[in-house]
């Protein structure tokens, strides 16, 4: 019959034993092989990005912050950074311990934008160690809005970096820049 309608047994390949085990191994292999084709991470060269444009060790952000002014701060101590963050909680100070941070390693770079419009927060863009000074390039995780009056929303946003501990003076870079689509325009902020 041109159009047999019974049921067709599988090809002989996929019914041998042990035909999964052979599909799984040459896929581990493939994944292994791509994986060994990957370039190990190479260190910053000068006025390069750290770890190629990397962003800080960890990144904690928001929009509502209780310092409602713009502030900088080189946190390099348990204790600076217990009394940075409960100015950061206000209220609610006695609700959260600030995390525990190896300070013997690292160091933490905590921004406040004071009252802006539409941010959910600050973000580092990149991290760059050059003229004996690390600088730190920052740019807030803005949107757009409709609405009655434009739709914005004033907030007070915050970002905490932990970055690896370094002896050069810090220098905070803003993107200035606001269109979309167009390269940044760096501002320097402050010098730590």
């Amino acid at each position: 019959l041109p159009f047999d309608r019974r049921p067709r047994p599988a090809p002989p390949t996929l019914r041998q034993p042990g035909a999964e085990m052979r599909r799984l191994t040459l896929f581990s292999t493939f994944l292994l092989l791509a994986c060994a084709t990957v370039p190990p991470p190479q260190r910053p060269g000068h006025g390069e990005a750290m770890g190629g444009g990397q962003r800080p060790l960890v990144a904690m952000y928001g929009p509502d912050c209780a310092i409602g002014k713009t502030r900088y701060e080189r946190l390099r101590t348990q204790e600076q950074l217990a009394e940075v963050w409960g100015n950061h909680l206000g209220k609610a100070r006695s609700y959260s311990v600030p995390p525990l941070v190896d300070f013997a390693a690292c160091e933490v770079i905590a921004v406040f934008a004071g009252e802006v419009w539409n941010s959910d927060g600050i973000q580092v863009v990149e991290m760059l160690e050059d003229a004996g000074v690390r600088r730190v390039r920052f740019d807030h995780y803005s949107y757009q809005s409709t609405g009655a009056g434009g739709g914005g929303k004033r907030v007070t946003p915050y970002g905490w970096f932990v970055v690896p501990r370094t002896e050069l003076a810090v220098v905070l870079e803003e993107n200035v820049q606001n269109l979309i689509g167009q390269p940044p325009v760096w501002k320097e902020r402050a010098r730590l």
